[in-house]
């Protein structure tokens, strides 16, 4: 898989393995609170592990195949889910 050619990478995920994989500390995602000002980030590490512990506890509810409703305030922890 290549970074530069997205056509490498059958899905999101995929691109976010390699990413954790590759660029763990690089910073993925930000969040500014009012459209500039930065309250939290995510590394591509912190956003794999994180997506990953929401997806075991969907499982351990024996959510696989179900429709679930995921809710939370504004900030990173909607795009992790």
């Amino acid at each position: 898989m290549q970074l530069n050619n997205f056509a490498n990478f059958n899905t999101l995920v995929d691109l976010l393995n390699y990413r954790a994989y590759y660029q763990p500390d690089q910073v993925a995602l930000r969040f500014l609170k009012d459209g500039e000002t930065e309250t939290s980030n995510l590394t591509y590490q912190q956003l794999d592990r994180q997506s990953r512990a929401i997806a075991t506890q969907l499982q351990s509810q024996n959510a696989i195949g179900e429709r679930v409703l995921l809710i939370y305030p504004p900030g990173l922890e909607f795009i992790t889910s």
